[in-house]
């Protein structure tokens, strides 16, 4: 009986294994956008993990203008900040709260968030690689590009 019942644990944890990585390989790879005129080109995950969470707010060219979707949202925060969206929306209130933030701008669809991005300088963005257009610029990351298996992952 306890075997049994162990095997179906590890068949219920790797289902649900599966099933949260389902949306990763469903949308494909996340780009990291910004506009042309951005002195941002390529970064560190160092560098990146550090802008999404607030503790780098500015460029040589001024403030930073984060702005999020929220269809690749999960996957982006699980490989950049390592955090589940829950947790990302909780550290957020509590830079809000403290007054040392300004929440991520959240539009209703990838082209807004494109559109956003390409009308403003400091504005930095994440998309599924496939809804990305030459509008904006695409962030290598480590010196690597969306369509790097280690993308966004951390070295």
């Amino acid at each position: 009986m306890k075997s049994r019942f162990g095997a179906l644990v590890r068949r219920g944890a790797l289902a649900i294994f599966l099933v949260g990585a389902l949306p990763l390989a469903a949308s494909g790879q996340v780009a990291v956008i910004t506009n042309h005129d951005s002195p941002v080109v390529d970064l560190s995950h160092q560098e990146l993990r550090r802008i999404f969470r607030a503790e780098t707010t500015s460029t040589t060219a001024g403030p930073i203008l984060l702005v999020e979707h929220s269809a690749v949202r999960a996957n982006f925060y699980s490989l950049v900040l390592e955090m589940a969206e829950a947790q990302v929306d909780r550290y957020w209130i509590g830079l809000v709260f403290r007054g040392d933030a300004r929440l991520p701008l959240k539009l209703d669809s990838p082209s807004a968030v494109r559109d956003f991005v390409a009308a403003n300088p400091g504005a930095i963005a994440f998309l599924a690689l496939e809804l990305v257009d030459d509008s904006v610029r695409v962030v290598a990351v480590n010196g690597r590009a969306p369509t790097d298996s280690d993308y966004l992952v951390r070295s």
